[in-house]
């Protein structure tokens, strides 16, 4: 009888072992000692990298765990909690977790270097620009008054776990857009769909020179065979002067001359033409440089789901 019970109980200790999941989990070496077959296995780094299912075997010792790397702020978690997975999961759908989940446990590969936001912040957001099934994240940085932006663009790869970078190319010359902003002219949509079926997203490029001039340039973006491409619409520069007329605008549509107010505005019809409005708000996350380094691996996979679904 009491080896019935004993078979019965290591029987249920495998399946409880069984249930838990391989994320994996940092452990100083000098906390090893006690956990000598797996501390062998794994070798002699600074670190050992265990499986829950090892750590949940290392806990059965009663070793003191204070120094093991676990967060105990539920944002700064190193890994997704099955909690918070399964919640997204359910809020999103499997496939948008699933690649969500990529996205945040490589954030690594896709933050700036430390100090790139040079004061700034960084606009961050998740959303699937051609409609293909493949979220997008994108990371905006603008830096100053508008004079320095710099874009890039991320998809997921759930059957190998990599996130890679996607190539930008910007016509009629190089243009970075300011993408987490839309034109302020009241007739513009946030995006429109053209003949071919593509997705085109408004943005502007501003900038600011000094209190003598600024100058915008209306432009959008779109993801068409894993390339995003930018374009430009129509640019206008505002000059200020101290004359009894006070401020004279220049309207310049893509080319580098004058042009009355009637011209300028027939380039928008001219853009309009052929397409039609589509609704597609994109859920933009701004953060400073110290929230940037703040975060680990959880705290991205919130932030993100957040922003997806803000999205529409």
């Amino acid at each position: 009888m009491k080896n019935i019970i004993t078979i019965l109980l290591s029987v249920l200790y495998s399946a409880i072992l069984l249930g838990c999941s391989n994320r994996n989990v940092e452990v100083p070496k000098d906390n090893m000692a006690d956990l000598t077959e797996i501390s062998i296995s794994k070798g002699i780094e600074e670190t050992v990298v265990l499986t829950e299912q090892e750590l949940t075997q290392w806990t059965s010792y009663d070793n003191d765990q204070e120094n093991i790397a676990f967060c105990d702020d539920f944002e700064d978690n190193i890994f997704i909690t099955d909690e918070a997975y399964m919640d997204v999961h359910y809020r999103l759908g499997e496939e948008n977790a699933q690649q969500l989940r990529v996205f945040a446990e490589n954030f690594e590969s896709w933050l700036p270097e430390e100090g790139a936001t040079a004061g700034g912040t960084m606009g961050l957001a998740v959303y699937d620009l051609d409609k293909d099934g493949k979220l997008e994240l994108m990371c905006a940085l603008v830096q100053g008054t508008g004079l320095y932006a710099c874009n890039t663009f991320y998809q997921a790869e759930v059957e190998n776990g990599l996130v890679w970078e996607l190539d930008q190319i910007a016509r009629p010359e190089e243009l970075a857009l300011e993408i987490e902003m839309i034109p302020s002219d009241e007739g513009w949509d946030n995006a429109y769909m053209d003949e071919q079926g593509r997705i085109l997203y408004m943005s502007v490029d501003c900038e600011k020179a000094g209190m003598q001039s600024s100058s915008c340039t209306e432009g959008y973006y779109y993801l068409e065979n894993g390339e995003v491409v930018s374009e430009e619409i129509r640019s206008y520069v505002t000059e200020y002067y101290e004359d009894e007329n006070g401020i004279y605008s220049y309207y310049v549509p893509n080319v580098d001359a004058s042009v009355e107010k009637e011209a300028w505005e027939n380039t928008k019809k001219d853009f309009l033409e052929g397409k039609r409005a589509v609704d597609a708000s994109i859920c933009w996350k701004s953060l400073y440089e110290e929230e940037i380094r703040e975060k680990k691996v959880l705290g991205w996979f919130l932030l993100l789901a957040e922003s997806l679904e803000g999205a529409s």
